[in-house]
């Protein structure tokens, strides 16, 4: 994975396929502290249902110095979006 690629994924975290989760497990297999890698992984499961999704959760918040900007790339999206649909 390409810098370039990675800074965008921060950006937009919407923006991460299910092609791209193997990448980020390759990320944090080589690096297990960095977390923001972690963050974008976990937000990706989330984004695709992925039944690993909970397990990983639990995991990231474990090694998150900061556990509510977990929450809100989680959940903040969401109410984006739903405020969005709403609008139109």
């Amino acid at each position: 994975m390409t810098k370039e690629r990675f800074f965008n994924f921060i950006q937009n975290p919407l923006s991460v396929h299910a092609n791209d989760i193997e990448e980020l497990e390759q990320i944090i297999e080589q690096f297990p502290y960095f977390q923001t890698a972690r963050l974008i992984y976990t937000k990706s499961l989330h984004n695709e249902n992925s039944y690993l999704y909970n397990d990983e959760l639990k995991r990231t918040a474990a090694f998150a110095a900061d556990r509510s900007v977990l929450y809100k790339l989680i959940h903040s999206i969401k109410k984006t979006l739903q405020l969005m649909s709403r609008k139109v």
